[in-house]
């Protein structure tokens, strides 16, 4: 008979206010290691020297090295939901970023403007290299559709992303 084996998953945010969105599944199968999944890599939208302050703090909080993180998942294109991800790439993530196709639609223009905004205000928290990068790990993936993140003889973790009418693209992600 074989033995069913013993999962675990916690989950970490790193911020509980509202206007900044970063979510960490960690999912230990039985080899002990973890198989980290990130929803969302967002920045906080305030005053700029506090802006900066907080969010180099966020880069410097992620609870494991990005290269480590298996995949991104992104929710919708608000810039406290994804307005950070170029800053995950510059710390050397390189997974797959699922989204919607229409979040695949518009993520780019948004993420190129946080980029030059933040160069006007001399906050340097990512160059548009990394926005480029960052656009090239996005992976769209239809609405009702189950898409295999994580998968070993031990361990699958799976998505499905459903449309919740936010914005245009924004998904609940089960």
């Amino acid at each position: 008979m074989r033995r069913r084996s013993q999962n675990q998953i916690t989950i970490q945010t790193t911020d509980e206010n509202v206007g900044h969105s970063q979510t960490y599944i960690f999912a230990k199968g039985q080899d002990n290691a973890n198989k980290t999944i990130c929803v969302d890599f967002g920045m906080k939208p305030r005053v700029p020297t506090e802006t900066l302050e907080h969010n180099q703090m966020i880069n410097a909080s992620v609870p494991t090295e990005a290269q480590n993180i298996k995949a991104l998942v992104l929710t919708h294109c608000h810039a406290d939901h994804i307005g950070l991800l170029p800053s995950l790439v510059s710390l050397g993530f390189r997974g797959p970023v699922y989204c919607s196709f229409g979040t695949a639609n518009i993520i780019g223009p948004i993420l190129r403007d946080c980029c030059k905004m933040m160069q006007m205000e001399k906050m340097d928290l990512y160059t548009a290299d990394d926005v480029e990068l960052a656009l090239s790990l996005i992976k769209p993936i239809p609405f009702d559709v189950t898409q295999v993140l994580y998968d070993d003889n031990e361990l699958s973790i799976k998505l499905t992303l459903l449309g919740n009418n936010h914005i245009p693209g924004a998904a609940a992600a089960l």
